[in-house]
């Protein structure tokens, strides 16, 4: 019987893919009001939200920074206690929460909605979140009761639509991208399903996880730090390859385990050069590449996505990641996204 979490993951390439044709179409007005807001905001651009939503703007961080953009991304929970007082009244705030109803993200909003411009990017439109912004961006997932799969998807496209407005890129190549992102989500429930398999049995023994990547990737592996604690109750930590190096790499040997995203921009050397060192020393990877060059060794286990740029490869390696989180979860006797201390909607600080 599949569960609730298998059958969004199998609806999860469709609902991008519904989401692109909505803001090639009727949604295009609320892009362009995005376009008109960022054009006429003179302050910072600035992005909350918890989870999920906190990790996702980074997958844009550097293609903002690229045109001298820069974005700063907060934990709504901490923005709300301790920093609102850094939040002036011409900055642009984004706030996203995919169900609209997190609390901390709600009360960012409700402080917030009289003195600053906010933009909410939610699944429901009706959500108290959407009540309060000034410009809401509909996620267009579809109903979603598991853990996050189908909005930390178009999540992520949708940011990546907003920042290739941004810095004026063309908005027509990145539909495209985003669509070829969707149809590789699919290949996992098709043809590359045997991929799955051999990494639950390559990572068959680990007790704990390290996620590790860089630039717009990193979000990939803090979604999979933050859904493996959530789905297979493993600890976990996701961390920049550079600060990896920095002391956690003592870690490394026999009986470390990790999952490591290497990019296809230039910093993609200095990722493979030390997944390549950890498996020397003993430890076991599996790699989401979207780099051509194989790393040849047995410790080393590539899923790989040639065709791939950096800001669309967690887009991509999404639905491996999670069909790699269901199996490990029930292969530890536990059936993935099924709450038993919280709930889907995080309603209490």
């Amino acid at each position: 019987m599949k569960t609730s979490f298998r059958r969004e993951i199998e609806e999860q390439g469709e609902a991008l893919r519904r989401m692109v044709a909505f803001y090639r179409n009727e949604g295009r007005p609320l892009l362009r009001r995005w376009k008109m807001m960022l054009k006429n905001t003179s302050g910072n651009l600035l992005f909350a939200g918890m989870g999920t939503s906190h990790y996702s703007p980074l997958v844009i961080k550097p293609l903002l920074a690229s045109k001298g953009i820069l974005a700063s991304i907060f934990e709504a929970g901490e923005l709300l206690h301790y920093e609102l007082r850094v939040v002036h009244k011409n900055d642009l705030m984004v706030l996203i929460s995919q169900s609209g109803e997190t609390v901390e993200t709600c009360l960012v909003a409700e402080k917030l909605k009289d003195f600053s411009h906010i933009v909410a990017i939610v699944n429901d439109e009706t959500s108290r979140l959407a009540s309060y912004a000034d410009l809401v961006l509909p996620l267009k997932a579809g109903e979603e009761i598991s853990i996050t799969n189908k909005t930390y998807t178009n999540t992520l496209g949708l940011l990546n639509i907003v920042g290739t407005i941004a810095v004026s890129k063309d908005l027509g190549n990145e539909m495209g991208a985003l669509i070829d992102a969707s149809f590789h989500m699919d290949t996992f429930l098709q043809s590359r399903a045997e991929e799955i398999s051999l990494a639950e049995e390559h990572l068959r023994d680990a007790i704990t996880l390290h996620f590790l990547s860089r630039g717009p990737a990193l979000v990939g592996a803090f979604q999979g730090a933050l859904t493996f604690m959530e789905g297979a109750h493993m600890t976990t930590m996701a961390m920049p390859c550079s600060s990896f190096r920095h002391g956690p790499f003592e870690l490394v040997g026999e009986g470390h385990h990790a999952i490591v995203y290497i990019p296809s921009s230039p910093p993609r050397k200095l990722v493979k050069r030390m997944v390549s060192e950890m498996a020397q020393k003993g430890s076991r990877i599996v790699v989401f590449s979207a780099n051509p060059e194989k790393i040849k060794s047995p410790r080393v286990l590539e899923i790989a996505f040639p065709t791939v740029d950096d800001r669309h490869l967690p887009i991509a390696a999404a639905t491996a990641q999670e069909l790699l989180l269901d199996r490990i979860a029930s292969r530890r006797g536990l059936i993935c996204g099924l709450f038993r201390h919280a709930t889907k909607i995080t309603r209490v600080e």
